[in-house]
């Protein structure tokens, strides 16, 4: 039995036509799902291309001030935006203000509003209520976090409030 597995898998395996009929019919049957607005969900829909990966690499041996160029070179949207969170999280001095404005503007409205299923300042509170009204706060720090939660939203807000006018 497991001798006519392995054949049958050898002969799938060695059939370039068959193989990709298969991948086809794979893909056909699959449920599409809606691309999602927000990059950090879009993490497994591709992997990128060899021009890409070079330039991950040259990223990870560069300086700050180098890796930004990088950044901005690299055609994948998702890996431009991460290496813009990763250089404005450990180097922001080497941003252009302008592109420091963007990116805390993007995050601002994504932790203030979207519901697509990131979380949310919102979806953060409603849960640190719901464990609170569960007796999980016995020494504070639920409390406290949910003091910080409020200061973090307001302070977003009053950020968006800015950018709009």
């Amino acid at each position: 039995m497991i001798g006519h597995i392995e054949d049958q898998a050898r002969r799938v395996k060695a059939d370039a036509y068959l193989r990709a009929r298969l991948v086809a019919a794979y893909i056909a049957a699959r449920e599409p799902y809606p691309l999602s607005p927000h990059l950090e969900e879009r993490i497994y829909n591709g992997f990128p291309g060899p021009n890409d990966e070079g330039r991950m690499n040259a990223f990870h041996q560069a300086s700050w001030p180098d890796r930004l160029a990088i950044v901005q070179s690299l055609e994948d949207e998702r890996l431009r935006w991460f290496g813009l969170r990763l250089v404005y999280s450990e180097a922001r001095g080497v941003l252009p203000e302008a592109v420091k404005v963007e990116i805390e503007h993007r995050l601002a409205n994504q932790l203030a509003e979207d519901g697509s299923g990131c979380l949310t300042y919102e979806l953060a509170l409603a849960e640190t209520d719901k464990l609170m009204g569960e007796g999980a706060d016995r020494d504070g720090l639920l409390s406290r976090y949910r003091i910080y939660l409020q200061e973090r939203s307001a302070r977003a807000a009053a950020f968006r409030a800015q950018m709009v006018s």
